[in-house]
């Protein structure tokens, strides 16, 4: 009886989504409670699901229908930091694990008369995380960077440049540790 409530939450909690977000595919679960900046920019497939905590941040620019896009069957933990203020494409049957920061922005910092904070922030580039890729707890992924199909992403790493298919990178900054070759069948 005790996880019929939350569960209950959830549902109804995504059905009420269903009214502002942009689209929430078929059997997908936002967990109460989600924040959102411009949830008319997210795209979420189906079976997808969000966990409660995590932010949802979308830029209000008007030429991008969505900024952010969360593949079929993908699973983004609890306290996850999403930034998309023009691309940020999460594929499909990927595995988002808890506290990961995921940005294709950064913050002004050139005039050193004006604090950062007043700055405002800025498009650096896209970031895509392929089909089937595994992003490990408290990692970063930054601007204008990719992970490939299947491949990993270690624990607390940080990824500054793109990751190739089917490998598992590691560290600060993430480097590919290994390459993971696809079984194949008799």
């Amino acid at each position: 009886m005790t996880r019929v409530i939350p569960a209950l939450i959830d549902r109804i909690y995504t059905l009420f989504l269903r009214l502002v977000v942009g689209h929430i595919g078929r059997g997908a679960v936002i967990e109460f409670p989600v924040k959102w900046n411009h949830p008319e920019k997210v795209w979420i497939g189906s079976g997808a699901r969000v966990a409660a905590g995590t932010w949802l941040n979308c830029s209000s620019s008007p030429d991008d229908e969505f900024t952010l896009r969360i593949g079929a069957d993908t699973y983004v933990g609890r306290n996850c930091h999403i930034n998309a203020w023009k691309s940020v494409t999460i594929g499909s049957e990927v595995l988002v694990a808890n506290n990961v920061y995921i940005s294709d922005a950064t913050h002004e910092f050139r005039d050193r008369r004006v604090s950062i904070k007043r700055q405002g922030e800025r498009f650096s580039g896209p970031v895509e995380i392929k089909r089937g890729a595994w992003i490990g707890h408290c990692a970063a992924i930054l601007p204008n960077t990719s992970v490939g199909i299947n491949s990993v992403i270690g624990a607390l790493s940080l990824v500054r440049r793109p990751i190739p298919d089917y490998c598992v990178a590691a560290g600060v900054p993430a480097t590919v540790i290994r390459e993971v070759a696809p079984t194949e069948e008799a």
